[in-house]
């Protein structure tokens, strides 16, 4: 069973405990997190942690710090956006080289995050 909190006291960390270990990441380096077949996995800078903890509360925790909801499976850091492509009705967000399509849904709230601050500190 995985358990997510938040230790605000060190800028922000999440830790994810898991069956055989615990990792606790900074919740700057995470780049984006999505499911695919019940595995919630987070992408950080470095690496990448597999988790069976539901997106939905990784969003409710997450989402006051620039992390914006662009599919029903991916949640991306509005940090690293560098690039945002609209084509033929479809939006991509670029999150440094890593490209992450945005559902139609989707483009309404991230124009609105995005026209509303500043992502990057």
């Amino acid at each position: 069973m995985d358990i997510i909190k938040f230790e605000l006291q060190n800028k922000h960390s999440i830790t994810i405990e898991e069956t055989n270990e615990t990792s606790i990441i900074s919740v700057s380096t995470i780049l984006y997190i999505d499911c695919n077949k019940g595995v919630t996995t987070v992408h950080t800078i470095d690496r990448n942690i597999n988790s069976t903890f539901f997106l939905k509360e990784f969003e409710r925790i997450l989402k006051n710090l620039g992390f914006i909801r662009v599919h029903h499976n991916t949640l991306i850091n509005g940090r690293y956006i560098t690039k945002i492509r609209h084509s033929n009705g479809r939006v991509t967000v670029f999150l440094q080289n890593i490209e992450i399509s945005v559902s139609k849904r989707r483009i309404k709230t991230l124009k609105s995050v995005i026209n509303e601050k500043p992502l990057i500190d």
